[in-house]
């Protein structure tokens, strides 16, 4: 009769193996936070947030307004006809970039340029959306995000784009 106590090798062997298969399925979520890719998690939430108040606006019927805050590095949504208080509270909500991100000025088809505030971008109830070129910094990265008017995603450079140069009207831009 056995009357030590312990651990066999094979359990051993099957615990370090789950162990292993755990941290392997772990290894992705914390690699870009490990790495610290601020600008790759700001683009993804913000094209999710574009499309998002594209669809919105068609379902509701009501024109819908994307702000980014130049100064706080906040982005806030709401809808147009929303009251003061009503924005209050969206702003109360809003989605921080991400730590070492932060907004260059933004550019907007008539030429115009936001360099501290907010800038606003509405989302038509049509399905269109105010055609604009926003820029993300972090370390020595930069990326635009060029809205399209008409097309439901955001186009996405790797490095700094201005309005002209993204042909955000003709959606024929380089995307090189």
């Amino acid at each position: 009769m056995w009357t030590e106590k312990g651990f066999t090798l094979l359990e051993l062997v099957i615990v370090v193996w789950i162990a292993g298969l755990a941290f392997l399925m772990a290894v992705p979520a914390f690699q870009g936070w490990l790495s610290g890719d601020g600008l790759g998690e700001a683009r993804r939430h913000m094209a999710g947030l574009s499309r998002e108040l594209r669809y919105q606006a068609v379902r509701e019927y009501a024109d819908q307004v994307l702000s980014l805050n130049l100064n706080e590095g906040k982005v806030a949504v709401y809808r147009k006809e929303d009251s003061p208080e009503a924005r209050e509270r969206a702003w109360k909500k809003a989605w921080p970039l991400p730590h070492g991100v932060r907004e260059r000025p933004g550019q907007f088809r008539d030429g115009g340029k936001i360099i501290e505030g907010e800038a606003e971008v509405l989302f038509f109830k049509d399905g269109t959306a105010v055609p604009s070129v926003f820029h993300l910094h972090e370390k020595e990265r930069d990326l635009s995000l060029v809205l399209e008017p008409f097309l439901g995603d955001l186009r996405v450079f790797e490095h700094y784009v201005s309005y002209e140069e993204s042909e955000v009207e003709t959606g024929t831009g380089n995307i090189d």
